[in-house]
């Protein structure tokens, strides 16, 4: 269960394979995150693009801009006149996902190591979690002397405890990226204008306050578990300790969440026990598939609302305690649904991962690589054999992670289609 305030221990695992890099944060040895980044489909949340206004709608509140090659669009409030053509600096907060174009601010945001700029903005804030009053007063006098007026800045919690010269060039670096970026858009045209840091970047931002351990080519998630751990993330059902059972259904409308005492059914279910556990896990699990949207739970039918006000508490407490962006929690439904939205920030993991149930065979392709590299020494000549569909992936989108891992097997990679279905296996040719 969570426990607040309890001390957590956190690491953060970066691995590189060709193709891909992955990113899992263990909280006391429990995955809390896991990232992916592929070379072929880099990274857009962050980048800076410089976009021309291609379409206003006001009845939906938004606005299509081009970003160079690539659609997204933008929220608008009524007070915020823009006009076809208009060129226009934004920031993607989030990817593409399904048949939803990417999501773009005009609030621009520059993350450093232990700051945040917002050039828009001129607040000053320190976060809550630094609570020394000196600190905090230092941490105050650095913003006040670093930015430049109409700037507005942050010190995050990572820097709590950190030496205050640090914290001053962190400013200071971001104050300069942000006069390269206007004399880019002076010059430039549409398009990008600085890139997304990638998942790299966010991995070694999110190890300041954990132990970073970096691997290669899968080893190191294979020995921490962390591939056993995303294989049960994704699974369509979960059994909790009490005997209830959670089922977890994505559309690209909403995500149903059906709580199912079935387990239980030849026994006495303890619905409070049902409704801590089941809020605890699903808080646990939403961060983690990364689901986003509409989110509907289903909780057993009682007479007695307490079970209800459990699990809602329940769920409150959770979120809070996981960190991160909370959703929100708009209560029960007349139909008797606890009702959840959270701000889409791209692809869930299982759409990222999945195809109807099943890995995808870019997902196959990938871990094939590392397969191979891992179980190759000593074979003068290996063969990768995998289905038709896997090596249909390798030889279109991800032909440049296929010839990283020939050149580094010298170049004697051979790749076969296997006739035994689906089945991947690395021999001597």
């Amino acid at each position: 269960m969570w426990i607040e305030n309890a001390m957590v221990e956190r690491e953060v695992l970066i691995d590189r394979s060709p193709g891909e890099v992955r990113v899992a944060v263990l909280a006391n040895g429990r995955l809390e995150q896991f990232l992916v980044e592929r070379t072929h489909a880099p990274w857009k949340v962050g980048s800076l693009v410089l976009a021309r206004v291609t379409a206003t709608r006001p009845e939906l509140g938004a606005v299509f801009v081009d970003l160079g090659g690539w659609e997204g669009y933008l929220a608008v409030t009524p007070d915020k006149k823009l006009t076809e053509g208009q060129m226009i600096l934004v920031q993607v907060v989030a990817e593409a996902s399904g048949t939803k174009a990417t999501r773009v601010s005009t609030d621009i945001t520059l993350v450093g190591v232990w700051t945040t700029l917002t050039p828009g903005r001129s607040v000053h804030s320190i976060a809550r979690r630094i609570t020394a009053k000196t600190e905090r007063a230092r941490f105050h006098k650095i913003l006040n002397e670093a930015l430049p007026e109409g700037m507005g800045g942050t010190v995050r919690a990572e820097a709590r405890g950190r030496d205050p010269s640090s914290i001053r060039a962190d400013v200071l670096s971001l104050v300069d990226r942000w006069f390269a970026v206007e004399d880019r858009v002076r010059t430039g045209d549409i398009g990008t204008v600085e890139p997304s840091p990638g998942l790299l970047g966010l991995g070694h931002r999110l190890a300041a306050e954990a132990v970073l351990v970096e691997g290669r080519d899968g080893v190191l998630f294979r020995e921490r578990g962390v591939d056993a751990m995303v294989e049960t993330a994704l699974a369509r059902r979960v059994e909790l300790p009490c005997g209830g059972v959670l089922i977890f259904d994505e559309t690209e409308a909403l995500t149903a969440i059906d709580i199912d005492t079935a387990q239980s059914r030849s026994a006495v279910l303890d619905l409070s026990e049902l409704a801590r556990e089941a809020s605890e896990r699903i808080a646990w699990e939403i961060r983690l598939r990364r689901i986003a949207g509409l989110i509907l739970a289903d909780f057993p039918r009682s007479r007695r609302l307490k079970f209800r006000m459990t699990f809602e508490e329940g769920l409150k407490r959770a979120f809070s305690a996981t960190g991160g962006e909370r959703p929100n929690l708009h209560g029960w439904t007349k139909g008797g649904l606890f009702e959840i939205t959270r701000t889409r920030q791209g692809p869930s993991l299982r759409a990222q991962l999945y195809r109807e149930g099943e890995p995808n065979p870019e997902t196959l392709a990938l871990e094939a690589l590392r397969l191979v590299l891992r179980e190759s020494a000593g074979i003068a000549r290996p063969r990768l054999i995998c289905p038709n569909p896997v090596r249909l992936a390798l030889l279109g989108p991800l032909g440049a992670a296929l010839e990283v891992t020939n050149r580094r097997l010298g170049g004697m990679l051979k790749l076969e289609i296997g006739s035994n279905g689906r089945e991947i296996c690395v021999d001597g040719g």
